[in-house]
């Protein structure tokens, strides 16, 4: 699926802004940004739910979608529920085509319930296999953990990756919860202002932020004059600060083939939040 040039207007106001970005079969794509930026409103752009927009989307095969709160039957079972919306998709509903999954993510035992009985975690794990009921090549997912505890919430998201990838389904999925696009996304887009910047798996999984001290002044210059393996945050006479995806070798590497002396070296993760940070909030 491809998008081509996206813009959607408010009164004249543009909240999305020439978005072009591309969703391969077997791919989990995330959707990052603040509450307002148009995350929603590009999901249901994509979902054709919204037709009123300039650009264009090539898409290739069957589309399923999450778009805020599933609508259900709630007086009637869940498995009533699948059932019709496999009918109203043109399907017969076989429990065991997604079957392990059903009993992965713990819902196999309240499906003879009534969804009135069911909580919020409940019904949205419901709506997310009623948008997988089509055997769908893409599926577009708007915030489905809420409503979900922690360990429920990485269960549901780990069974979920596992299926997608076996069935080769493109996923496109937001959420506020940055831990839960850092456990199952291959790629990130951050929407800001009305336009995207994409993040590659390497870019978020592997930032590290390295801390080095060295014998003096002149190591840390000719450290400086010489290094192209990444962004030097910070450098104070004896100490530098340098985020980059490259591993410890690869920088003990350079360090010895300057023939520089460290004398101490500590290093830290960057996760997604911080990078979060440093491109929607401080680049605000």
């Amino acid at each position: 699926m491809k998008l081509y040039n996206i813009v959607k207007k408010f009164n004249n106001h543009a909240v999305l802004n020439d978005i072009s970005f591309e969703i391969n079969k077997g791919e989990i794509i995330g959707l990052v940004g603040k509450n307002g930026a148009g995350k929603s409103t590009l999901m249901k752009i994509i979902s054709k739910l919204d037709t009123n927009f300039e650009g264009k989307i090539d898409e290739v095969g069957r589309l399923g979608y999450f778009i805020e709160s599933p609508k259900l039957v709630t007086n009637r079972t869940g498995l009533w529920n699948l059932k019709y919306f496999s009918y109203i998709f043109g399907n017969k509903f076989l429990i065991e085509d997604y079957f392990d999954f059903y009993q992965s993510i713990e819902i196999i035992d309240f499906l003879k319930q009534k969804v009135k009985k069911y909580s919020f975690g409940m019904k949205q794990k419901l709506g997310v296999l009623i948008a997988l009921l089509n055997n769908p090549d893409y599926v577009i997912l708007d915030e489905p953990t809420n409503g979900m505890d922690i360990d429920s919430s990485i269960v549901f998201l780990q069974e979920l990756k596992k299926i997608v990838k076996e069935k080769s389904i493109g996923v496109f999925i937001s959420s506020h919860k940055l831990e839960d696009i850092e456990l199952i996304c291959d790629r990130i887009i951050f929407l800001n202002n009305g336009k995207l910047e994409k993040l590659n798996s390497r870019e978020y999984k592997n930032r590290i932020i390295h801390k080095l001290i060295f014998r003096d002044k002149n190591d840390v210059d000719l450290f400086l004059k010489n290094q192209n393996i990444g962004i030097i945050t910070e450098s104070q006479d004896d100490f530098i600060k340098i985020e980059t995806s490259c591993s410890y070798s690869e920088l003990m590497d350079l360090i010895n083939k300057l023939n520089i002396s460290l004398l101490d070296y500590s290093y830290e993760q960057k996760t997604l939040r911080d990078i979060y940070i440093d491109k929607i909030i401080k680049g605000d």
